[in-house]
């Protein structure tokens, strides 16, 4: 027998086992489906998955998910702003902590000016 002609034999006989396996499990998935209240999707692993997920939480985290309003983000972790007055936002910019380098107190940019200075002097000479 050639290699060509096993390897055919053997996609045919996995392909003949999928068959049968899957259509063994697709009732049993269907059959959950139809099982729950939720809305069919179409899909049946996926209303399969989201049947057990239901199934898996209490009835607080599934109304917690569902129902979540726009009042529910308040403990987000978001902060409000005191007051939208620009100069309170100016206050509290000051206030805020410095994040950064500041890099006019290193030497080299120092000397940068006085560098670009003369490099337009020279430019302009021309």
């Amino acid at each position: 027998m050639k290699a060509s002609q096993f390897k055919q034999l053997i996609k045919e006989a996995v392909r003949e086992v999928l068959k049968e396996e899957l259509s063994n499990v697709a009732p049993a998935i269907q059959e959950r489906v139809q099982q729950s209240n939720v809305p069919s999707t179409g899909i049946a692993t996926l209303d399969a998955m989201l049947n057990e997920t239901k199934a898996s939480m209490n009835n607080e985290d599934y109304r917690n998910v569902i129902n979540m309003s726009s009042q529910d983000a308040q403990g987000f972790g978001m902060m409000k702003p005191q007051s939208s007055d620009p100069t309170h936002v100016g206050q509290a910019l000051s206030t805020a902590p410095k994040v950064g380098l500041d890099i006019s107190q290193l030497d080299f940019v120092k000397k940068a000016s006085a560098v670009y200075n003369k490099a337009v002097e020279k430019s302009n000479n021309k």
